[in-house]
């Protein structure tokens, strides 16, 4: 459901909330928005604004998305998993993963 590319473009808020989300991923799909931003000390706006940067049209179909995600996670077998590693490695195998390195190394 969250693509590297998504994590990537999150700010430290957006990091919060995604992180509570998977911690609480049984939970967060029964939860009104009103409850979600509670919990996490934001605006609904701002779970709104998360909603949409990973391309739901809104809080009810990122709550129905995460439901079907949950259904298929179980479903499936633990070999697909491997294809997750995969996209990883294909996204961090680049240019700009290496660059981006780089620069860490030379702030620290």
């Amino acid at each position: 459901m969250f693509t590297y590319e998504h994590i990537q473009k999150f700010n430290a808020t957006e990091i919060a909330v995604y992180k509570y989300i998977v911690s609480n991923a049984e939970k967060v799909p029964f939860m009104t928005i009103r409850e979600l931003s509670e919990a996490l000390h934001i605006s609904t706006s701002t779970v709104l604004r998360f909603c949409e940067k990973i391309g739901c049209n809104g809080y009810n179909e990122f709550k129905e998305q995460m439901k079907v995600y949950l259904k298929t996670a179980d479903l499936k077998p633990p070999m697909e998993d491997l294809e997750e590693l995969q996209c990883y490695f294909t996204c961090v195998n680049t240019s700009v993963f290496e660059e981006k390195i780089a620069q860490a190394v030379g702030i620290h």
